[in-house]
């Protein structure tokens, strides 16, 4: 494969996900982030300067996810925003928060047509929060999403609902919310509990509660929302090879140019996004899985996305050495 067709190929790619950041304002019991290789480390604004001219230059016409740590937090977020936004027009954001630096106060640019902003509240009230999250008051995040919104900008919005068991019950009062302000798509996700983090067993939903959430799905399918989606973690024998059957790779470009070939093999990187060769590397791997049924079965089998046998997510400890220092 010739570089320029690797490049070709890479910059095709309908989303790239792309961490500017691991700083976050948030403390959460359920997450990894705090011990990643890079934790409260953000891009250089050399590299983010270099990748957004990267960007540019293969005229990138897809979706940048930006996640990981909490992105507003990052100082040069503007300006990459809107460097890509003037020289890219098809360009669309999906930019991940926790909601709570979200307002009507942001500049004017993050509410741009091409920009989402997806807002996930690990409950609805500061009580279902008790033990599992500090660092978020939903009385602040609440009060900024209807200062958006009354401003104009509820189309720019998606919610989305951690669930637990903890705060399954006011799973509803998140619906009539949504509904309320306008909001054009919610979904719920299944709190995630990674393997190292057995402690939070207590929080898995019960088949109860799973009823529950299928009756409000319905519930919220009833009200005038675009989208509603109300799922849980798949298990191990999900795995789906999603590279081929759900229209293409998603790449991760992390915070010091390392690139991995996807989500759900985030440990797996082929090198660095300002090296050619990784470009090739990558694209031969794509191309390899897609040809290669037995290479592809075994490289879904180590799905970081899906829950394992012992219904856990596995954690890529490479990234997140710091969980195992304690």
């Amino acid at each position: 494969m010739n570089v320029q067709t690797a490049y070709d190929e890479f910059f095709s790619s309908r989303n790239l996900f792309i961490v500017l950041t691991y700083k976050c304002n948030a403390f959460c019991q359920k997450c990894i982030t705090r011990y990643n290789r890079f934790r409260n480390q953000s891009m250089t604004e050399e590299n983010c300067r270099k990748l957004a001219n990267l960007l540019v230059s293969h005229n990138f016409s897809g979706t940048i996810n930006l996640g990981s740590g909490e992105s507003f937090t990052y100082p040069a977020l503007p300006e990459f925003v809107g460097f890509l936004l003037e020289h890219l027009p098809a360009i669309k954001f999906r930019i991940l928060s926790n909601g709570m630096l979200v307002s009507s106060n942001l500049p004017e640019i993050f509410f741009s047509p091409s920009i989402t902003l997806g807002l996930t509240l690990d409950g609805f009230y500061n009580k279902n929060l008790v033990d599992l999250q500090k660092g978020v008051d939903l009385d602040i995040v609440k009060k900024n999403i209807v200062s958006a919104c009354s401003a104009g900008h509820a189309q720019r919005f998606y919610l989305n609902y951690t669930l637990n068991n903890q705060n399954v019950n006011s799973l509803k009062d998140f619906i009539d919310f949504a509904a309320e302000n306008n909001i054009p798509e919610i979904y719920t996700t299944e709190m995630k509990i990674y393997e190292k983090f057995k402690h939070l067993d207590k929080f898995r939903l019960t088949e109860e509660n799973k009823m529950l959430v299928a009756n409000l799905e319905q519930y919220a399918k009833s009200l005038n929302f675009k989208n509603v989606s109300f799922d849980t973690v798949k298990p191990a024998h999900f795995r789906d090879k999603c590279f081929k059957n759900k229209g293409g790779v998603s790449p991760i470009i992390d915070l010091d140019g390392s690139v991995a070939f996807c989500y759900g093999q985030e440990d797996k990187f082929v090198g660095n996004i300002f090296d050619e060769k990784t470009i090739v590397k990558w694209a031969l791997l794509k191309e390899s899985l897609i040809n290669n049924s037995t290479q592809a079965e075994t490289w879904c089998g180590r799905c970081y996305s899906k829950k394992n046998r012992d219904e856990y997510i596995s954690v890529p400890l490479a990234l997140n050495p710091y969980l195992e220092r304690g």
